[in-house]
């Protein structure tokens, strides 16, 4: 396999908005490229991720059921948890997320004029006025909605590309691989400070969305153990995220 260049895209023309509950886990790792047919390395990965973008912002409905992995190696111990969600939306503003996790089920739901988040333990809800967009939604509950998960997260932004490229400047065409039996592109993106791919999406080719990731939080790993005076080497956090059953419509284009 003979990956492009990596292509400096320059600072991101869009502002910072803060951190975000799952901002943390959007720092990945490119997967192990045995698997991945060779391309030729002119190959432009912006083409794939643009029309990545255009199509979530065509999305009308979206229905996928999510598969979550997260693994954690310290100190030569390893542990893995595999959660799962369901996520249907319909733009412009509803929405129902729900997902079981060790702590209990979380669910957000919009019907369009009341947004209702109940937080798994305390079983304490939030209820108000639905937001415009899901963008507002997703602000409205912190990021919950999707926390952790980053493709999920790609349908509530606004403009999906811009949320990339806050993170990372430089892209990455890595080959070509399937998910599923359905051909997709992989695209890895990085950041000048960080050596090395450190996001990779598989993008498919006849829906051009994204149906799988693997992110790499290591680093945070590795920092929070050295704030506790633990000892970091080798400390690893991964997260999959695949999206199956997937049924989607799209708004006619323009």
């Amino acid at each position: 396999m003979r990956p492009s260049e990596p292509l400096n895209l320059g600072p991101s023309p869009f502002p910072r908005k803060g951190k975000r509950l799952h901002r943390q886990l959007f720092i990945t790792l490119l997967l192990t490229a045995a698997h991945l047919g060779a391309q030729p390395a002119d190959e432009d990965p912006r083409e794939a991720l643009v029309a990545m973008g255009e199509a979530i912002t065509r999305v009308q409905h979206y229905r996928a059921s999510i598969e979550r992995v997260a693994s954690l190696e310290v100190a030569g111990e390893s542990n893995s948890v595999q959660t799962f969600a369901s996520l249907e939306l319909e733009k412009p503003n509803r929405i129902t997320f729900i997902t079981d996790n060790p702590e209990g089920t979380f669910e957000v739901r919009s019907d369009g004029e009341w947004l209702t988040v109940t937080v798994p333990g305390s079983g304490e809800i939030l209820r108000e006025p639905a937001p415009a967009t899901m963008a507002e939604i997703d602000a409205a509950t912190g990021g919950l909605a999707t926390e952790g998960l980053a493709l999920a997260s790609l349908h509530m932004v606004s403009d999906p590309v811009a949320a990339l490229t806050e993170e990372y400047s430089q892209i990455r065409f890595v080959g070509r691989s399937a998910i599923e039996g359905r051909p997709c592109h992989v695209i890895g993106l990085e950041s000048p400070e960080n050596l090395g791919p450190r996001l990779l999406l598989y993008i498919a080719d006849d829906t051009h969305l994204p149906m799988f990731t693997v992110l790499d939080a290591s680093s945070h790993m590795r920092e929070a153990l050295t704030a506790r005076g633990q000892d970091n080497r080798n400390a690893r956090l991964t997260v999959s995220e695949s999206h199956r059953n997937v049924t989607v419509e799209f708004r006619p284009a323009p």
